[in-house]
């Protein structure tokens, strides 16, 4: 299974990216957790990273923490300008240049208003259309916030068969296997859980049959 390239970033294959939401709104003092999980994940393999200014000083320790491990050239910078005033929008934007060293990879607008009422839609209209285009497309809250998590089936045996190390690695490989996703962000505090989630961004994807096994588990 192929998959394409994400722009200008040279990405040739899904990767997960490491997302900072709840888990780099961290004081000075804690920041080398931060800096910790940077290093793991990037050893692992990430490249893309995610933030907002709704995290409130994560974009801030995510720059740092990219500048103190001479990592930003190697980055993939994603961020997101969250409010309705523009005047705003242009400060965050002043702000995050200034985080980031003077570039950004991929800025969004973060509006995530009634976005389960919109799930569906977007799911069956959004993915085709950008298949068609040929736009990159990045998939977050894999783990539906932790609640999917607790639907770990705990089989050594439907890991086995799905050829990975966890349930979480096979969630994120699942939302990956769709040739339409090329990233997927998933959030971690945990620099083990950083590199294990690294991990999962590596083929061999999940065909159909595997594809579906996961949803059943997950779902069921």
């Amino acid at each position: 299974m192929e998959h394409r390239g994400f722009g200008r970033t040279g990405l040739s294959v899904p990767v997960v990216g490491l997302g900072t939401w709840n888990v780099f709104d961290l004081p000075r003092s804690r920041e080398p957790d931060a800096r910790s999980v940077v290093d793991a994940a990037f050893e692992a393999g990430t490249r893309l990273v995610d933030s907002s200014p709704m995290y409130g000083r994560a974009e801030g320790v995510l720059g740092r923490a990219l500048e103190a491990g001479g990592l930003r050239d190697d980055a993939i910078v994603a961020t997101k300008v969250w409010t309705p005033r523009v005047e705003e929008g242009r400060r965050q934007l002043a702000s995050q240049l200034a985080s980031f060293a003077g570039r950004i990879e991929l800025e969004q607008v973060h509006n995530l208003v009634a976005w389960r009422e919109h799930l569906d839609w977007l799911e069956r209209e959004v993915l085709p259309l950008a298949e068609e285009l040929g736009l990159g497309v990045i998939a977050m809250r894999p783990f539906a916030e932790g609640s999917l998590l607790r639907r770990d089936p705990r089989d050594p045996a439907v890991l086995r068969e799905l050829g990975v190390g966890s349930w979480a690695q096979a969630l994120l490989r699942w939302t990956l296997s769709d040739p339409r996703v090329h990233v997927v962000i998933a959030a971690t505090s945990s620099a083990a859980h950083a590199a294990a989630n690294a991990a999962a961004g590596s083929p061999p994807w999940f065909d159909e049959e595997q594809r579906a096994l996961v949803a059943r588990l997950a779902t069921g």
